[in-house]
Formats: structure tokens, sequence, C-alpha cells
């Protein structure tokens, strides 16, 4: 963003914030291993665009999602959407395998057992 600002590059960048290394998360349950160490602690990534000197919006509502697009879009500098999405939200991988899902339900096993 710094540099963004910098030279003024018009430049929209949407943050899918879902708090969480959701595709690691999804990559240790294919191989049966359990969700750890996934969870983030993430900054209002809005406010550090401002900070930055660029335009910053938070969006939490999915109705809220068309304005801010249009008003990012309508900048004359960098501008950053932090849309908050839900972390649970499952992320899937283009192809399913039976192995991948059997591992999946170990995980998911695991998890429960605390193993």
């Amino acid at each position: 963003m710094v540099t963004a600002v910098k030279y003024q590059l018009p430049i929209v960048t949407v943050v899918l914030n879902n708090a969480k290394l959701g595709f690691i998360q999804l990559e240790l349950e294919a191989k049966g291993l359990p969700d750890w160490g996934t969870d983030l602690t993430n900054p209002d990534f809005a406010t550090v665009a401002v900070a930055c000197g660029g335009w910053g919006r938070q969006v939490t509502d999915p109705g809220d999602l068309r304005p801010a697009l249009d008003e990012a879009f309508a900048q004359n500098g960098p501008a950053l959407l932090d849309v908050r999405v839900n972390a649970d939200a499952l992320i899937m991988p283009p192809k399913i395998s039976v192995a991948m899902a059997a591992r999946f339900g170990m995980s998911r096993l695991r998890e429960a057992f605390g193993t």
C-alpha cells in the first residue's frame, strides 16, 4: 500500500478476511491432520490502508459490498476493501478424491478427540 500511495497507483485491493489460514487448514485436513495454528488475529486492513495514505473501508454486510466496490473504484489513488467473510466457510479443492474425503474425516475425529 505504501508504494501504491507513493506513486498514486489506481489499484483496488480486496482482502477476503476470514481471520484464518483457510487453505492451510484444508491442506492439514486433506492429510488427515487436525486443524492447528490456523487462526489469526488480523488488523483492520482498511485502517492500515488509511494510515499508509490510501483509502480504506471495512465491509461486514454483504449488502454493502457493491456500494463499497463502487466507492473504491471511484478513488484517484490506491484503495483497499477489508471484506469480513465467514471463517468457517469450507474452501473446497477443485477435485475431491475418496482418499481425501477419508483423511478429512480422520482429521475431524482427531480434532474431536484432541489427538
